[in-house]
């Protein structure tokens, strides 16, 4: 399986509704290869937010950090993580690529759960530093299945 370069091709706006998805409804095919940009680029945006405060807030678990518990740091995550959550829905609806019909989106949605359920054992929920530390690192390995989900467009991206 190769590289996913996305729905349309190098130059959108040579090709008049060329794209494999059907979002495109009439409007001219540059600018809705804009708005999916824009779409994609805060997504990616909101994850790497996420993903680098995730990071941050598990080795302040690790150290044993008293400013794990600061406000900022209690409300930060989920901003970001409803903005992120919210980029989703728009690229889901603007793609036509739903869970549950899309094999991958499936998975997408599923490994996000994984991730939010042991995430939420390593910061909180743990009760033994061992428990955490396992946590913390099943929800990286985690955020990893769902970068190789989301890069190639595959559940099982990552066996090959």
């Amino acid at each position: 399986m190769g590289r996913w370069e996305g729905p349309w091709p190098a130059n959108p706006a040579s090709a008049s509704n060329a794209c494999n998805n059907t979002f495109m409804d009439g409007n001219p095919a540059g600018q809705s290869a804009a708005l999916y940009q824009l779409a994609r680029n805060l997504h990616l945006l909101f994850v790497a937010l996420s993903i680098g405060l995730f990071m941050f807030r598990g080795a302040l678990m690790v150290v044993e950090s008293a400013l794990l518990a600061s406000k900022v740091l209690r409300i930060l995550p989920h901003v970001i993580d409803t903005l992120l959550l919210a980029s989703a829905v728009w690229l889901v609806v603007m793609l036509r690529e739903y869970p549950f019909v899309h094999g991958w989106v499936t998975a997408k949605v599923l490994g996000v759960v994984v991730y939010i359920v042991l995430g939420s054992i390593a910061l909180r929920r743990g009760s033994t530093r061992r428990m955490r530390l396992a946590a913390l690192a099943g929800a990286l390995a985690t955020i990893a299945y769902i970068i190789s989900v989301a890069r190639f467009h595959d559940p099982f991206a990552w066996l090959a």
